[in-house]
């Protein structure tokens, strides 16, 4: 996603949102970025909530361990690096999260079929489980 022309025009505006929206580690950076951008400019296109849930995405799986998140047209994956998540756990955090499911891999892997949401409501889910997996840290 990129900032729309038609929000901000200006490149070095422009600039400052990244950058704002790169230093988003948690929750309570996202929100504070998105109120002060949303008080600055009255309004924020779904673009720019989608950086900041990218931004947020990215940062959650720093802290847990997490190798890659992958996603194409029907399906997110989690994967994590092998010795991040016991096989246990991830069955637990799946029967948790009911969205989920085991994907078979090599690596502890989970999936989230997201052909029956929009790419906002599987960012939602997505956040929700990293941001549970930090609490349990």
């Amino acid at each position: 996603a990129r900032i729309p022309n038609d929000f901000v025009q200006d490149e070095t505006e422009k600039l400052k949102i990244y950058s704002k929206i790169s230093n988003i580690t948690d929750a309570k950076s996202q929100s504070e970025v998105v109120a002060g951008l949303k008080a600055t400019y009255n309004r924020l296109p779904k673009e720019v909530l989608q950086l900041a849930n990218v931004a947020l995405i990215k940062s959650l799986a720093q802290k847990l361990d997490i190798k890659h998140i992958v996603i194409d047209k029907t399906n997110i994956f989690i994967e994590f690096y092998k010795d991040a998540i016991t096989l246990e756990q991830l069955l637990k955090d799946i029967a948790k999260f009911n969205k989920f499911s085991l994907k078979n891999s090599a690596l502890p892997t989970i999936k989230l079929n997201t052909s029956e949401f929009s790419p906002e409501t599987a960012q939602g889910y997505i956040i929700g489980y990293l941001n549970a997996k930090c609490e349990q840290m």
